[in-house]
């Protein structure tokens, strides 16, 4: 597989980073190898609350619900406000109820979004494929990355991570000309952004402050 015939060498447009199969097949293997092999964790149990939160999402008709103080107070998440959470736990509980193989797919989904989005994200900073690469592939072996995707409790951490590279993605857009400055790609920034708060509130910091580095 040879990366560095992908399009435009330097400074992909998100189109063509999205649109390039090859990154998408290297980063779903390499995500489907680090969950299945590395942490294992298509061999773990339940761990912690995952039951209790999982068990109790299902018991949410309608996900949006999960916006209103009240219904995510119930979460047991003391006073911590990420809807976002409930939401993805709720998808899985609503597709195969109890199944644990299917959460840790869609963490391994997650993860091989992720890897797209920061590798695109180093790309638009000028930094070369292989080097992309290699900075996606030491962000896998972080202590604070293995216990996120590993915890499927802590998903929304790495939910958030994902959406907030979007809101950078989107800022790089705007900055360096891809996109016209108008109301509806603003809108779509303060969309991720305020997506990302809603994950854990570490994004209401972190992505506005990264944000307005090209703002």
């Amino acid at each position: 597989m040879t990366f560095d015939r992908a399009p435009q060498e330097t400074r992909p447009s998100l189109t063509e980073t999205f649109s390039n199969w090859r990154y998408w097949i290297f980063f779903s293997l390499t995500s489907g190898v680090y969950n299945a092999v590395f942490l294992r964790t298509f061999s773990h149990w339940w761990f912690e609350d995952d039951c209790y939160l999982f068990g109790f999402v299902r018991t949410i008709r309608n996900p949006a619900a999960f916006f209103s103080r009240e219904t995510i107070k119930s979460l047991g998440a003391g006073g911590a406000l990420t809807p976002f959470q409930a939401v993805s736990e709720w998808i899985d509980s609503h597709l195969a109820y109890r199944s644990l193989a299917l959460a840790h797919f869609h963490n391994t989904i997650d993860v091989a979004v992720a890897l797209m989005l920061l590798f695109h994200v180093l790309r638009r900073f000028g930094v070369s494929i292989r080097a992309a690469i290699a900075i996606c592939l030491l962000w896998l072996l972080l202590p604070a990355t293995i216990v996120v995707t590993d915890f499927l409790s802590a998903r929304h951490y790495l939910e958030g991570f994902a959406v907030s590279l979007l809101a950078v993605a989107f800022a790089q857009n705007l900055s360096q000309g891809v996109w016209r400055e108008n109301a509806r790609t603003i809108a779509l920034l303060c969309l991720t952004v305020g997506s990302a708060m809603l994950f854990k509130e570490l994004y209401a910091i972190t992505t506005p402050l990264f944000c307005a580095v090209y703002l």
